[in-house]
């Protein structure tokens, strides 16, 4: 992979529409991959690292990076406002991605084909362990998601589609496509929504308010990462008791528990709705 290459895939990105820090995104992950790969292989030269410190002036430093990086989150009042607003295949998503932290890409397959994910499928979950097995994740590396009572209930409650594996599907078509209706509840809601409005929410900033709520919770950093798959967990882990596995489901369990104390709609679906 030269630099130039990189540059050009960056100029036609742009061309199409493409947001800077979306592109630098895309490029980065490109060539971090790339670079890891021929480490893994023990094929890195002096002029591949040349090549990889070239690129990374690139992305503008520091200071640009900090300025594409989001840090909304979803309030648990915004919440409490959002849940009644959506439509019952919105309301599932979207109550799986907070109370599971998975990315969108891992929830329902990408619209353009960017990555090559079928969504959540049903032969995934094992409602007996406990437990939701990723193998093909944005990092390359499996995990599994341990399944509280929240996410039981709310897992319990997505209908089946006939003949269909695929977990999340709105009149036997993938519920890929978010945007409107997500933007349509929020206006009913009165919140904010969009990428590039000051303030405004949308449906991957999901992800981050369930690591923060874990962080509000009192959840050890270490056990955040390795939760929600970021890639810092190989390095972390090490430091981690044998029990990691036990204590991992222990802090998504702290979490919800922190989000049923603030959230009436929430704990409305435990006691009432539970149905395994």
């Amino acid at each position: 992979m030269k630099v130039s290459e990189l540059k050009d895939y960056q100029t036609q990105r742009q061309q199409e529409g493409q947001a800077d820090g979306t592109t630098d995104h895309e490029t980065h992950s490109a060539a971090k991959a790339a670079v890891k790969a021929v480490w893994l292989d023990s094929e890195i030269s002096a002029d591949t690292w040349k090549s990889w410190e070239s690129f990374k002036k690139l992305i503008r430093g520091r200071a640009a990076r900090k300025k594409y990086t989001r840090t909304r989150v979803l309030e648990i009042e915004e919440y409490s406002r959002l849940a009644p607003t959506l439509l019952p295949h919105q309301r599932d998503l979207v109550d799986v991605s907070l109370f599971s932290g998975m990315r969108k890409s891992e929830l329902v397959p990408d619209m353009n084909g960017r990555e090559p994910s079928t969504g959540l499928l049903w032969s995934q979950i094992d409602f007996k362990g406990r437990v939701i097995h990723l193998s093909n994740t944005k990092t390359g590396i499996p995990r599994d998601i341990p399944i509280t009572d929240e996410l039981v209930v709310i897992l319990r409650r997505v209908p089946r589609t006939l003949g269909d594996d695929r977990v999340f599907t709105y009149k036997g078509k993938s519920c890929s496509n978010l945007r409107n209706g997500l933007k349509k509840a929020c206006e009913e809601a009165n919140i904010v929504y969009g990428k590039k409005v000051e303030g405004g929410f949308v449906f991957g900033d999901l992800r981050r308010t369930a690591k923060t709520l874990m962080a509000r919770a009192g959840v050890d950093k270490a056990y955040r990462d390795a939760s929600l798959g970021h890639e810092s967990q190989d390095r972390d882990r090490q430091y981690l008791p044998p029990e990691f596995e036990k204590d991992l489901r222990g802090a998504r369990e702290k979490s919800h528990s922190g989000l049923r104390a603030h959230s009436h709609y929430v704990t409305h679906w435990v006691t009432h709705e539970a149905r395994w």
